[in-house]
């Protein structure tokens, strides 16, 4: 069923191999192949290739400057500025892998996996495709870029896998990222052990000790979970002693402590946090700048209200129980509530911070 034309030809009587020259051209009913030159083991039904290649499909689209094709299995492996194009999916590796029927594929080295629909990119230097299934993983320095409007957030990890959503028929993705996860966008960063983001709930859920860091504030507790709205954040969620701590100076932290946390935002900012069972706090007041006092506090359920990312107003609801000191007799050892850690240097203060990790 296939037609091969070149400029020049030899076939080896013995090996009943084929070498062809000069703007080599196969033309299938399901492909369609040109290149430089190319050799052709009738037996195995096997093309190895050489130069710029282009295979082309129904479906998908390769192109390599050396490699071999399984003509029989359907089945490629390309090299030297590999690429394939498939459903709207672009596949990018020093050499990639793929058996057409199965639907997988495998990349090794300088691995891309861009998704133009999502504005999406998957980088590492392994990687393993489902067609069918449409699931990736990339591992070994692995790194997601989402462009989000005007911003971009990026996210490391060990490992990251992305596939559709089971539950859903219509394009609506679960990205799952796990141990020693980092994310940096210019209003958010986050530190955890593994997250999943599910597209159709517009939620992120951060697991493993998460700490996120939103301007001058840092958040921690034992999960985490942020709902998102047209790409920017809306609220969030923390479980299991939930913290809250800003820098006042080089010595003294504002601090809020409870059972759990809801915090809303404006404009991806923090604009308030509700603070649920077992709340305490140390809040230090200013005059003119200028520290003069520290107000601490036990009460049930407060909330705080943020104005410049700073915190401008404590709401304490349920019974509050609290002491005013002067700031010169504030006892050094109230300075600080239990579980509280200032985790400042492990902050990404620029994308490429997040392959830093403790």
């Amino acid at each position: 069923d296939s037609r091969l034309t070149s400029g020049r030809g030899r076939f080896i009587l013995d090996t009943e191999i084929f070498f062809f020259m000069d703007s080599v051209v196969i033309i299938n009913p399901e492909y369609t192949i040109q290149t430089d030159s190319m050799k052709y083991d009738t037996q195995t039904e096997i093309s190895y290739f050489s130069g710029p290649t282009e295979i082309t499909g129904e479906e998908r689209y390769i192109y390599c400057e050396n490699g071999w094709y399984d003509t029989r299995q359907d089945i490629s492996y390309v090299s030297d500025h590999a690429y394939m194009e498939e459903g709207g999916r672009i596949l990018k590796g020093d050499t990639l892998y793929y058996e057409a029927e199965q639907g997988f594929g495998r990349a090794s080295q300088n691995v891309e996996l861009i998704d133009t629909a999502e504005n999406m990119t998957l980088k590492g230097h392994f990687g393993l495709y489902y067609s069918e299934q449409e699931t990736a993983m990339i591992t070994d320095s692995a790194l997601m870029i989402q462009i989000d409007g005007a911003d971009t957030m990026y996210i490391h990890a060990d490992t990251l896998h992305t596939m559709q959503n089971p539950d859903f028929e219509e394009q609506s993705r679960i990205l799952k990222a796990y141990y020693k996860v980092k994310i940096f966008r210019s209003d958010l960063q986050v530190m955890c052990d593994s997250l999943v983001y599910v597209e159709a709930d517009s939620l992120f859920d951060f697991y493993g000790d998460p700490v996120l860091w939103s301007d001058e504030n840092q958040l921690t507790s034992s999960h985490m979970s942020i709902y998102m709205v047209d790409q920017n954040m809306d609220r969030m969620h923390l479980e299991g002693v939930a913290f809250v701590a800003s820098q006042k100076d080089s010595t003294k932290y504002d601090q809020m402590r409870g059972k759990e946390m809801t915090g809303f935002f404006v404009e991806n900012k923090l604009d308030r946090i509700l603070v649920n069972g077992n709340g305490q706090t140390i809040y230090y007041a200013t005059d003119q700048d200028v520290v003069v006092g520290a107000n601490k506090t036990v009460c049930s359920d407060l909330t705080i209200y943020l104005k410049e990312n700073r915190i401008s107003r404590v709401v304490y609801t349920s019974k509050p129980d609290g002491t005013y000191y002067p700031l010169s007799m504030f006892p050094a050892e109230e300075a600080l509530l239990s579980d509280f850690k200032w985790l400042e240097e492990w902050r990404p203060l620029k994308w490429q911070d997040i392959f830093i990790w403790k």
